[in-house]
């Protein structure tokens, strides 16, 4: 690529060459997307003690990334008609935004996300309590993805990741947003080392996510995959 760009400037005419560029501003950038009165939630990613031992000393290695939803997004989670006890099972899409690309082994660096046809599971909401404007939203599920073995390359391994969530939120309907989220998932990878053995590898491993506020340096901090999220999101609009 470099060979064909210096190839093309030197078959420019000199004086096309000392012009100035028209702009040197950026056609895109994924932070543009960011999602107005949306959902902004940080992500913790770290390895876990081997059975449960929290007098265990804790693992070196944690990873962080965000996840983002839209303001319409955002009132999808819970009940459209928001009482107490009310329950609603969050939309597939929105599910698997988070068990596609962020219920993931990243706590070492960047990793593959996962096919539509390589998760399952669900996540529900149950409302837990409502005070004037203020709606306490529970969230409880399970995800479980599995990816194939490919012949050769990073990644090749078969891989599968199952999770347990729990969280609780709280949402403003006078503000349309949440004002509060928190959301745990605990759970482990399966990694096959060898085809020929059938050798496992279990990693136990948590992610955590929380409400990033609004004024924070790493508020606009894009996910790792919004490439992947589909619709506006990669559609390179402001």
């Amino acid at each position: 690529m470099l060979e064909r760009g210096l190839a093309a400037w030197r078959a420019l005419p000199a004086a096309d060459r000392e012009k100035p560029p028209q702009t040197t501003a950026p056609k895109h950038r994924f932070e543009w997307q960011w999602p107005t009165d949306g959902l902004v939630l940080t992500q913790t990613m770290r390895y876990l003690p081997d059975h449960d031992d929290a007098a265990a000393t804790p693992e070196p290695y944690s990873n962080h990334d965000h996840a983002w939803f839209t303001a319409a997004e955002a009132r999808q989670l819970f009940a459209a008609a928001p009482r107490v006890g009310a329950e609603h099972t969050v939309p597939p899409a929105l599910f698997e935004r988070l068990a596609r690309f962020h219920l993931v082994d990243a706590v070492r660096g960047e990793t593959r996300s996962f096919d539509a046809a390589e998760v399952a599971g669900a996540l529900r909401t149950t409302i837990g309590a409502v005070r004037g404007g203020l709606i306490d939203v529970e969230l409880r599920g399970s995800s479980r993805a599995t990816r194939g073995a490919r012949p050769r390359g990073p990644g090749r391994w078969a891989t599968a990741i199952s999770a347990q969530l729990l969280g609780r939120a709280r949402y403003d309907l006078d503000k349309a947003q949440f004002v509060a989220f928190e959301l745990v998932a605990k759970g482990e990878r399966v990694q096959l080392r060898s085809r020929r053995r059938g050798h496992q590898r279990q990693r136990p491993i948590g992610w955590h996510f929380a409400l990033t506020p609004p004024d924070a340096a790493a508020s606009r901090i894009a996910p790792t995959h919004i490439r992947e999220y589909g619709g506006r999101w990669s559609a390179g609009r402001r």
